[in-house]
């Protein structure tokens, strides 16, 4: 990927994030791009306080610095589905995966539930909203299987959500599907850790109904 080397990425990213993107600041074209061979450069795209992911990339590629603007996928998956959030709401990515039994344990088999359709997905999101949605809780259907949830006034009903890990589900093929937790122990986010552990059982539950 072309971008910056290391010690350029250091000296000129404050520059990049005021007026433009990370590209901006890279001293070659990439090959091709003007018809004349370039040079090939890497770039930190993801600041060391971030695990590596392609949204975090993604934002600095374009000029916006994670640390200041990134506040979990489901935000993302919002605006780009035009779902207006209010300040207080919380959005969820919502991916629609494969479990399988193996033995005792519940592993995570595939994080794309078969690359399912556009088409086959909405009817099961659509029946998710129906079966599970309320005022405060709505499904909206995306692409594929990348969709969303909405808690509505989630800021304000809940605290120290912030305290919550959510373990993508590409990060546990193969892993028993324990995607949530709490980085505090005993306090109320492990109550809110374990209530969406047991959301996700229902909506497994109504998937497979």
């Amino acid at each position: 990927m072309l971008s910056l080397s290391e010690m350029e990425w250091q000296t000129t990213q404050w520059r990049v994030w005021e007026g433009g993107h990370l590209l901006d600041g890279s001293p070659d074209p990439p090959h091709g791009l003007d018809g004349e061979p370039g040079r090939d450069r890497f770039g930190r795209t993801v600041p060391d306080v971030f695990d590596p992911g392609s949204e975090i990339a993604n934002l600095s590629i374009f000029g916006y610095d994670p640390v200041r603007y990134y506040t979990g996928r489901g935000p993302l998956e919002a605006a780009s589905m035009g779902v207006n959030l209010s300040a207080v709401d919380i959005a969820f990515r919502c991916n629609l995966v494969t479990l399988k039994l193996r033995g005792s344990e519940m592993v995570m088999e595939d994080f794309s539930a078969g690359h399912i359709t556009d088409g086959e997905a909405e009817k099961i999101i659509v029946d998710l909203n129906k079966e599970m949605g309320t005022d405060e809780v709505q499904f909206y259907a995306g692409v594929s299987y990348r969709h969303l949830m909405v808690l509505k006034n989630g800021a304000g009903r809940f605290s120290n959500l912030e305290q919550l890990k959510l373990t993508p589900p590409h990060d546990i093929i193969g892993k028993e599907n324990s995607s949530v937790s709490s980085a505090s122990g005993g306090t109320c986010a492990d109550a809110h850790a374990r209530g969406i552990s047991r959301f996700l059982q229902e909506s497994s539950d109504q998937s497979c109904r």
